[in-house]
């Protein structure tokens, strides 16, 4: 891990033009452009993201059934770099996943905000100082106002029909 860890650092360190969100999911790929493409929201998350030190792996879900989606708690620090992974239900609507997408990078824009989240504890902290009650029953399981508001905005814009030029 640590050995992929400092490759994708110093590739990413060579190529700037390298996003910072990536996926290597064909649906989430498909579904993060369509997002690009017709949320305002979407756009103004990974525009954060990419001035920022925080680079965001989306993947499909593999724990945690009752989830939509989650951002795992393993952070990766290395100069000049946070690594995050989200994980995201594929199994759904096309608009389902934008929104969860969304939802889960609220999060990572939360991480990014926040400086001294630079390892597991740190941001579990971050997480509980932030966290509103929700209903989630697992250890270190979290929510945030902010995600939850941004996931109703993203899955709203998708709703309004779009106007042809």
């Amino acid at each position: 891990m640590v050995a992929s860890i400092l490759l994708i650092s110093a590739l990413t360190a060579h190529h700037s033009a390298v996003p910072r969100v990536r996926s290597s999911s064909p649906r989430i790929v498909a579904a993060l452009e369509r997002g690009l493409e017709t949320s305002p929201t979407i756009r103004k998350l990974v525009a954060s993201l990419e001035g920022s030190d925080v680079i965001v792996y989306l993947q499909p879900k593999q724990h945690w059934q009752s989830l939509g989606g989650y951002l795992s708690h393993r952070i990766v620090t290395v100069p000049g770099a946070r690594y995050l992974r989200i994980y995201v239900d594929v199994q759904g609507t096309e608009l389902h996943l934008i929104s969860i997408i969304g939802h889960e990078l609220q999060h990572a824009v939360e991480v990014a905000q926040a400086p001294e989240a630079r390892d597991s504890d740190s941001l579990r902290h971050l997480f509980a100082s932030l966290a509103i009650a929700f209903g989630c029953a697992a250890q270190n399981c979290y929510e945030t106002a902010a995600a939850t508001e941004l996931r109703r905005a993203a899955g709203n814009e998708r709703r309004v029909p779009r106007k042809e030029p």
